[in-house]
């Protein structure tokens, strides 16, 4: 196959941002950012008698391990392709 004309590969998903512990209870460490798919879990929506828990995509700071949920205005267009997010996750004690 003969390329006529080099086409502009496709940017796969990215967002710069800072380490806040927005959605957490927790203060982050303010680091600046770039995330990539692979950074993000999906945290989704639970049902308790006092509350619903709306559904989140977050990330873990690799300076501080604080996690930060990202505004869903900003949220991958497949989050089902993302891991679950895991207290052992959130703890660094998950196995591969």
């Amino acid at each position: 196959m003969k390329v006529l004309k080099s086409g502009s590969p496709k940017k796969s998903w990215s967002l710069k941002t800072k380490c806040t512990g927005h959605g957490n209870g927790r203060e982050g460490c303010g680091a600046k950012l770039e995330l990539e798919k692979s950074d993000l879990r999906y945290f989704a929506e639970q049902e308790f008698p006092w509350r619903i828990q709306p559904a989140a995509v977050v990330f873990k700071c690799p300076e501080c391990g604080v996690t930060t949920d990202i505004p869903k205005s900003t949220w991958p267009n497949r989050i089902t392709d993302l891991k679950e997010w895991t207290s052992e996750w959130r703890d660094n004690k998950e196995t591969v």
